[in-house]
């Protein structure tokens, strides 16, 4: 990714995430849902599916797993592991934050908002791994 895109991802990544808590610490009789059973399930789901997919894409790369990934010859996988596993710890931290933080807006945390989180960002996680292996494969000499 060239700098120029590389800014814009981070600061649409910073700009979502900004939004994610201010829209998390609403008064919840100011908050609008959609209609349907569990929709506050759904919308967890879908917004941290969301700020896991603009996360993995602008969270860099380690040095050496770019090395590996721009050499010319012998093209060798990039380790994305290790990255990765830090992007969920770190979202599930703070998708615990999040829930933990709401009281002072007259909402409560709630377990299965926070199970409903961790799901987006795992499917968030997946996608991103399934795409880059995807690119990987397609770039791949031979």
């Amino acid at each position: 990714m060239n700098p120029g895109h590389k800014r814009l991802v981070v600061a649409i990544t910073v700009a979502y995430w900004v939004l994610l808590f201010v829209a998390t610490h609403l008064p919840a009789e100011r908050v609008v849902l959609p209609n349907f059973s569990h929709s506050d399930l759904v919308v967890h789901f879908v917004a941290y599916l969301v700020l896991g997919l603009v996360v993995c894409l602008a969270w860099p790369a380690s040095s050496q797993s770019r090395a590996r990934a721009s050499a010319t010859s012998n093209v060798e996988r990039p380790r994305r592991w290790p990255r990765l596993v830090l992007i969920l710890i770190v979202l599930l931290a703070y998708a615990a934050f999040d829930e933990i933080s709401q009281g002072p807006v007259g909402r409560s945390p709630e377990l299965s908002d926070w199970l409903a989180d961790l799901a987006g960002v795992c499917c968030a996680i997946g996608l991103f791994s399934a795409w880059q292996r995807r690119r990987f494969a397609a770039n791949r000499p031979g």
